[in-house]
């Protein structure tokens, strides 16, 4: 199966040709690798002064872990690709490195690009294996240079693209500049010494405190609004705990005191809110010894409680040229801000801040492809504001 796919990447290009196929050795494009967590997004620019619509391309992703171990990478194409054909191969090269084949293909009217400047070709996604740690660098394979003719020294191995247009007549092959590669990285939690440094105001049965490293630091602790008089908590699960206990106070840096203690079967708890307080929050895991004494790991570090990651739907509104972002309402949210991400720099930037659940951005280019993000936020007293997750990325594109 898989190779009657590749051959439809050589056999298309065919179709509409006259001539003998032929391939073109270009340059000057570039593309975005973009981490996120365990997910790096695969962006390309169309090429410089290309004005042929593209309907088809084939790219190579190489993953190479440098410690640690992880599961076959996966790849996730983008909504909205016109391409009939969306195909990515995984293969496993020697100790442990991966190889991603991507081949989008269509019809002769097909624009991959869809008249814009840039592409969203998908997301690569990194998992771990069984929760283990794991180093590994993503980035674009290339061609050797002998064999493109491309002048570079030491053999060395440029990215590259291969593309073809509407015509039908010609592959071209695209050095990509720009395209450096990208390092993910998973760590879970590491053990630990329990806490002896700050007191809580309230110690109810805190049992032994022994030194032993016996219990890891609890991490990536959040709490959400569930409603005015709820608040999850959750945390990424300590190897070895028999428990945890969350702890509260009213001051990030002030006395907590111990609110709920669960099981190591749990994750999250709902813990009693009052409404309109702004409350703290610290997690720690704890193991129980013979002798039924409680072993305390360190607590994590302190987490507020903030308004839920805002789930955003995108519309385009051709007539005007513009986006509208709409959402519902995040519990106690005073507000949301608005990010737009800039394909050029690869960072969002903050484009708007507004106290209702809908957004219309600016009169955007005809042609082009954005990104936007939402999150909310709730003022403290002193005018401070505490933010809330990141919406998930919307990506548009302008006809």
């Amino acid at each position: 199966m898989r190779k009657k796919i590749q051959n439809l990447f050589g056999i298309f290009i065919l179709l509409f040709a006259f001539s003998a196929f032929t391939v073109n050795v270009q340059a000057d494009t570039s593309a975005d690798l973009t981490v996120n967590g365990n997910e790096v997004t695969v962006a390309l620019h169309l090429p410089e002064g290309k004005t042929e619509t593209i309907t088809s391309l084939r790219l190579k992703l190489y993953v190479s872990v440098k410690s640690g171990e992880m599961k076959e990478p996966s790849f996730q194409f983008a909504e909205g690709l016109t391409s009939e054909v969306q195909d990515a191969a995984v293969g496993q090269g020697e100790e442990g490195n991966y190889v991603v084949d991507l081949i989008l293909s269509g019809k002769q009217k097909q624009d991959i690009f869809q008249g814009s400047e840039d592409a969203v070709i998908g997301t690569l996604v990194l998992t771990p294996e069984d929760g283990k740690d794991f180093t590994a660098e993503a980035g674009i394979a290339g061609e050797d240079s002998a064999e493109t003719g491309n002048e570079q020294q030491d053999g060395d191995v440029q990215p590259v693209v291969q593309y073809v247009d509407s015509s039908g007549i010609s592959m071209e092959t695209l050095f990509l500049n720009n395209a450096a590669p990208v390092s993910v990285e998973y760590v879970q939690q590491k053990p630990a010494q329990p806490d002896k440094g700050e007191e809580p105001s309230t110690t109810p049965d805190q049992g032994q405190d022994t030194g032993a490293a016996a219990v890891a630091k609890v991490t990536s602790v959040s709490s959400v609004y569930k409603n005015m008089s709820k608040t999850i908590v959750s945390w990424k699960a300590a190897a070895g705990a028999d428990g945890y206990e969350i702890w509260r106070s009213k001051k990030k840096n002030g006395n907590y005191t111990l609110k709920e203690r669960v099981s190591a079967r749990r994750n999250s708890k709902k813990v009693k809110h009052k409404d309109g307080k702004i409350y703290y929050y610290k997690v720690r895991a704890f193991v129980t010894d013979a002798a039924g004494s409680r072993i305390y790991g360190e607590f994590s570090d302190p987490a507020p409680a903030v308004p839920a990651r805002p789930k955003v739907k995108a519309d385009v509104n051709y007539d005007r040229g513009r986006v509208l972002l709409t959402w519902k309402k995040s519990v106690r949210a005073d507000g949301y801000k608005i990010y737009q991400y800039n394909f050029r720099t690869r960072k969002y930037k903050a484009v708007a801040k507004v106290k209702k659940q809908t957004f219309w951005s600016r009169r955007l280019k005809a042609g082009s492809s954005y990104m936007f993000r939402v999150r909310a936020f709730e003022k403290k007293k002193n005018g401070k504001k505490i933010y809330g997750a990141f919406s998930a990325p919307q990506t548009v594109r302008i006809k």
